[in-house]
């Protein structure tokens, strides 16, 4: 086994302590589906069943949960990739950066925080152009929107919600 395979091999294992799905695993580490499910057997884990919908459906149901992407992408791009970095890597430091940075928000906004597999989610459909980035006409910070929707303002601009205040949206979007 080369360096690379066994570092592959770990970042799963940390993939799948996080409950990541096998397609997730497989896409950041390359390792095959069949080796993944293998490794989630032994590991005692349970793989979540069924497909990952590239859809931004989940997104828009909720404000929160756009708001929590614009943050997890925030950390994620902070973290970027260096030459011949793994993906799973770039992923795993970005994804520990926003749990961090949930943590430091109301109990409230915790209970909307991404798990690992709508965190990847959220990073497929960012390159994919499904997710954009803009700023908010109402405080000036970044925050993430679906593709199709003209909004000028942010999520909590839009709901007017009071427990955040303005200079920690701007710290965290």
């Amino acid at each position: 086994m080369t360096y690379q395979e066994i570092q592959n091999l770990m970042w799963a294992a940390e993939l799948v302590q996080l409950r990541a799905r096998t397609a997730v695993i497989e896409h950041l580490t390359g390792i095959a589906a069949t080796k993944v499910r293998r490794l989630v057997r032994d590991m005692g884990g349970r793989s979540i069943p069924g497909p990952m919908a590239y859809t931004t459906t989940w997104f828009e149901k909720r404000s929160e949960r756009l708001v929590h992407c614009a943050v997890y992408l925030r950390s994620h791009t902070v973290e970027t990739s260096a030459e011949g970095e793994s993906l799973a890597a770039v992923f795993l430091r970005g994804f520990a950066r926003y749990t961090q940075t949930v943590k430091m928000l109301p109990v409230q906004w915790q209970k909307q925080q991404l798990d690992v597999n709508q965190a990847f989610l959220a990073t497929r459909l960012s390159r994919m152009g499904e997710l954009t980035r803009r700023s908010c006409m109402g405080c000036g910070c970044r925050f993430v929107e679906v593709r199709d929707t003209l909004a000028r303002t942010c999520q909590i601009c839009r709901n007017r919600v009071s427990e955040v205040p303005s200079e920690e949206r701007e710290r965290l979007l």
